[in-house]
This record gives structure tokens, C-alpha cells and sequence, in this order.
């Protein structure tokens, strides 16, 4: 610091010989690269600011008071866009071949975008290393060097530090032999030290956070394909069970119809037959009501409820039938399917309701080839409407009753509801059911 201060009082003596204007605007911008060394900025900049005032003998040194003026003013302004006023000062020097300037345009460019663009940065301190390269210039490659080894990522760290710490050995070894041994030499062999060591450490620091990270990535990853994982075989599970639960109540129910059409009907027939066949003389009347009642059981067993409905929790039974038909091709979307929706709907209208969807889902299931399928439920006006609609291969409306859909006309309009299909071939299917509540 010392010697720094002895400067500026030199460069003031230098100015009062100083020959013509353009030596003084050179001994001027001298004096404010040392203030801009002790981090006065703002001084700095105020003497750029008077520089660029006056009159220039050539571009390159415009551009040289022009780039240090926007390094000085962006120090003391953090908001201030310094690019233009750099970027112009780098082409005026790129045109005029002045290759040392330019060099000191990449490390402005570096600085300026430490703070906001660290690629940009590295881009920047990439070019000044490569020219600094090129004039061979010694100290120039160590600053670049440096500011690599603090942008780059830890592989091209250490390839910089190995050169960094050449040349700074090299610099060092060179002043040490130097017969003048002044204290700012050993000010910068202890400085050059200590950013060696520190440098050192970044580095390894910087491979000791790359080796978490992906000891952190592997973990995360494995955790997450095995969360994916248990999902999935969670979700197919619960598929199967549900699909086997419906099997298991279907086979039931066609048991429990088997037995029932044996006990009651098959037997009063036969009981019929018996009488007919050893009865003298025939009582016409009484055969006829025998068989009567025999269709009337017959009827009976045909309309009754195909098993056990949990109507306290109708929202569950029809959601779980629903998505049971959903597969790896299928999606099944289902909306409206509350519990507040059926507390108002009669029991006997969600037996039909169920059976209805149940009937929908078989055809989808075997025609249609559809991918997406959507049901919704909603009441207005005193009605339950269900719209269903899929995107599936469709089919004209003349062959409706040829895709399995007469069974669920049938019982809509036991419902006093009505029916509307809306499809065509290659364009999926819409069916529009109106129940009325009252």
C-alpha cells in the first residue's frame, strides 16, 4: 500500500511535464488504475469521466478510457448496465488490433459478469486466457487462470490450478532472483501462498460437493423408483382384488339364481307334470293356476336385484365397478360421484344406476378400444342426468342394439328415463341418460 501511495504522488510530478495531451491523458489514466487498485472508485471514475471530455489522437485510446470508465462506474453503481460502453470500447480495440486492450476488455467483460452471468464470465475468462496466451504474458495468464479455476467446474478447476500454480511458481522463482527485493515482492510470494492454499481448498471443496451430490442423486434416485415402484404393484393389487371381488359377486349372484330357479321353478313344474301325469281326471283350471303361479316365481326371480347393494356407501360401490375396467390402455375419469349427490337419489335408482354403468363399461370394455373414458353425474331440474362419453371406434346408430346396449334401454325406461346415443364410425361414442327423481 505504501508503494501504491507513492505512485499516485509520482504520477501527480509526471503530470506537470507531461508533453502533449495525449501523454497526459495517459499519465491520468495511470493514476486512476492505481485508485482503482485501492478501490477508490468513485475518484477513479471522476478522472476517466474528465478523460473522456477531451480529444482522442486514435480509437485505441478512446476505447481504453471508455472500457476503464464502465469497469470504475459499474463498482460504484451495481445496477448500472456497463455492456454497451464495454462491448463498444472491445470492437473499437478488435478494429484497431490492439491486443493487449483487448485483453483488458475480456477481463472488464469477466468482472462485470461475475455478479449476474457466471457463464458468461467463464466465456469471457476463457477469451482472456487464450490471448494472454497468445502475448505471452505472464501475469495476465495467472489473473485469467485464476478466475477460471473460481467459474469452471471441478474437472477443469484442477487442469487451471495445475497451470496457475506453474506460472505463479515460475513468476515467483523469477523475482526471487531479481536483485531488487523489494517489500511489495515479498508481499505477493505471501499473498500468492495464501491464494494457492485457499484455491487448493476450493478445489477440494468443490470435488467433496460434487461427490455428495451424486451420492445424493443415486440415493434419490433409487428412493423414487422405489416409491414408483411399490405404486404401481400397490395399484394393480388393488385392481385385482377389486376385479375379483366383482367376479366372486357375479358367480354368487348366478348361483344364488341357479338354486332358485331349481327350488321354486323347476320343482313346481315338475310338480305340475306329476299331477298331469297321475290324475284321472284333469282339472283344467287348477292346472293352469299351477303354472300361472310357476311364470309368476319365474317373473319374480328375473326382475329381482342382482346382489347385495351397499347403498350406505353407493359412492365407493360405483367408483370401485367404475375403475375396475380401467387398464394400462384405458383411462377411466369420473365426476360427480359424491355422497351428497346419491342421499338423493332412491335406492332402487341406484341399483339401476349401477347396473346401467355396469352394462356401458362391458361394451366399452369389448368394442369400443377407446383410451379415455369419461362418466359424469349430476342432478337438475328433479333428474339425474349421466353423460358418458369415449373416443373410442364408435359405431353407426342404426346397430346400436347389436353392441349390447338393448339391455340398458330397457331398463332406463322401467325408470320412466330416456336415452340419447350420439355416434359415428371412428369418432367414439356419447350416451346421454335422463332419470327423473319424482
Amino acid at each position: 500500500m505504501a508503494i501504491i501511495k507513492l505512485l499516485l504522488h509520482i504520477y501527480d510530478l509526471a503530470l506537470q511535464y507531461a508533453a502533449n495531451p495525449t501523454d497526459y491523458n495517459i499519465y491520468l489514466n495511470n493514476k486512476a488504475i492505481t485508485l482503482t487498485y485501492m478501490q477508490e472508485y468513485k475518484e477513479a471514475n471522476a478522472i476517466y469521466s474528465s478523460i473522456l471530455e477531451t480529444k482522442f489522437s486514435s480509437d485505441t485510446e478512446y476505447a481504453r478510457t471508455l472500457s476503464n470508465y464502465a469497469h470504475t462506474r459499474s463498482k460504484i453503481f451495481p445496477h448500472y448496465n456497463a455492456l454497451p460502453d464495454l462491448h463498444k470500447a472491445l470492437k473499437y480495440r478488435i478494429n484497431g488490433n490492439d491486443h493487449y486492450g483487448i485483453n483488458a476488455s475480456y477481463a472488464h467483460l469477466r468482472d462485470y459478469h461475475k455478479r449476474k452471468n457466471r457463464d458468461s464470465a467463464l466465456v469471457y475468462a476463457q477469451k482472456a486466457y487464450a490471448i494472454a496466451s497468445q502475448l505471452k504474458s505472464a501475469k495476465d495468464k495467472i489473473n485469467a487462470a485464476e478466475s477460471l479455476i473460481k467459474l469452471s467446474k471441478a474437472d477443469s478447476s484442477r487442469h487451471y490450478f495445475s497451470i496457475y500454480k506453474h506460472l505463479s511458481d515460475s513468476v515467483l522463482m523469477a523475482r526471487q532472483r531479481a536483485s531488487n527485493q523489494y517489500a511489495m515482492i515479498r508481499y505477493e510470494v505471501e499473498k500468492s501462498k495464501k491464494e494457492n492454499l485457499q484455491l487448493q481448498k476450493e478445489v477440494l471443496n468443490k470435488d467433496l460437493f460434487i461427490t455428495r451430490q451424486r451420492i445424493l442423486g443415486g440415493s434419490l434416485l433409487i428412493f423414487v423408483l422405489g416409491i414408483t415402484g411399490f405404486l404401481i404393484y400397490r395399484n394393480n393389487r388393488r385392481k385385482a382384488q377389486i376385479k375379483l371381488a366383482a367376479e366372486k359377486r357375479i358367480r354368487d349372484h348366478q348361483l344364488k339364481t341357479s338354486r332358485k330357479v331349481h327350488d321354486v321353478v323347476a320343482n313346481g313344474i315338475y310338480r305340475v307334470m306329476s299331477e298331469i301325469e297321475y290324475s284321472e281326471h284333469l282339472d283344467k283350471d287348477n292346472i293352469l293356476d299351477s303354472l300361472e303361479l310357476m311364470y309368476e316365481k319365474s317373473r319374480d326371480i328375473s326382475y329381482e336385484s342382482e346382489g347385495e347393494l351397499n347403498t350406505e356407501d353407493f359412492k365407493a360401490t360405483l367408483g370401485d365397478m367404475l375403475k375396475s375396467f380401467s387398464t394400462l390402455t384405458t383411462r377411466i375419469v369420473i365426476v360427480g360421484n359424491s355422497t351428497a349427490l346419491w342421499e338423493k337419489v332412491k335406492e332402487n335408482i341406484q341399483k339401476e344406476v349401477l347396473l346401467i354403468c355396469q352394462e356401458m363399461m362391458v361394451n366399452m370394455s369389448k368394442h369400443s378400444k377407446a383410451t379415455e373414458v369419461s362418466i359424469q353425474f349430476d342432478i337438475s331440474d328433479s333428474a339425474l342426468n349421466l353423460k358418458y362419453s369415449d373416443n373410442g371406434i364408435g359405431f353407426n346408430n342404426q346397430s346400436i342394439y347389436g353392441n349390447g346396449l338393448k339391455n340398458t334401454q330397457t331398463r332406463i325406461e322401467k325408470l320412466n328415463g330416456a336415452i340419447i346415443f350420439d355416434s359415428e364410425e371412428g369418432n367414439g361414442l356419447r350416451v346421454f341418460v335422463i332419470i327423473p327423481l319424482k
